[in-house]
Parts: structure tokens; sequence; C-alpha cells
């Protein structure tokens, strides 16, 4: 099982190409997580401000966030719709939390709150599978 992640601007370039590939090949998938949803033009906002305080990280995170949410969603939706609706059962949602500000509960709520608005955007037969259908068809349930 082969899973491509990668950055927002490169499935940009070459989307129709990783569409083929996922159509082509049982055992490749591809992830979009909510940082490369929430994509600025020029980073992620999971990881723009990574370099500052958490408390600063935080503030400037739900600014940018709170300032530009419906285009962020509209530039998510355009570079990634065509994806998940083109090979629905290979495609699956992700956080990539690796930042301390993601665990604040308002920047993590904002997280949730923008990726439930661009799975709201996706086809109704579509929407669970990107969700977690498909991470359990690959991967299964894990341990408890």
């Amino acid at each position: 099982t082969f899973l491509i992640h990668m950055f927002p601007e490169d499935l940009s370039a070459d989307r129709q190409q990783y569409i083929t590939l996922l159509k082509t090949h049982d055992n490749l998938y591809f992830s979009v997580d909510a940082d490369h949803m929430m994509f600025d033009g020029q980073t992620g906002l999971l990881y723009k401000y990574e370099d500052e305080s958490v408390a600063q990280a935080k503030v400037h995170f739900l600014a940018d966030y709170d300032r530009n949410e419906q285009q962020l969603l509209n530039s998510a939706l355009s570079r990634y719709k065509p994806l998940i609706e083109a090979v629905p059962d290979k495609v699956m949602w992700g956080t990539e939390g690796g930042t301390e500000y993601f665990y604040e509960p308002e920047v993590y709520d904002r997280t949730v709150k923008f990726s439930r608005l661009f799975i709201a955007e996706l086809d109704p037969v579509v929407q669970e599978k990107f969700a977690y259908q498909n991470a359990l068809t690959i991967f299964g349930e894990g341990e408890r």
C-alpha cells in the first residue's frame, strides 16, 4: 500500500496524472490533510506560524482563518474536489496536527469546522468515504 501525500501546489500542477495513477494502481491512495486544505497560496495555516510562541501563533492563526475562511474553502474545493470525486475510493482526509498551536481549542475547533465545511461541499456519495470510510478500509480500525 502506497499513500501519496504532497504539497497543494504540486497536486495542482499535475492533478490529472495523479487521478490516472490512482485509477490504474489498486494499491495507491491519496491523503488530503486540513493543513493543505487551508493553504493560502504560500503555506498551510497549521504551519504558517510554527516559529512563533503558541500564544502568538494561535492569535495569528485565528485572525488569518477568520478573515479568509471562504477564500480558503473555495481554493481547497477547486484543488481537491475534482480529485476526490474522480477517485472516491482512493482519497482520505487527515488533520496534520504537527504544531503545538494546533492543539489550542480554538485552533482545533476551526480546523474541524473547516474540514466539515469542505466535506459538506462534496458529492454526498463521497462524503463519508473521504471523511473516514476509506481510511478504515485501507488501514483498519487500529488497536484500542
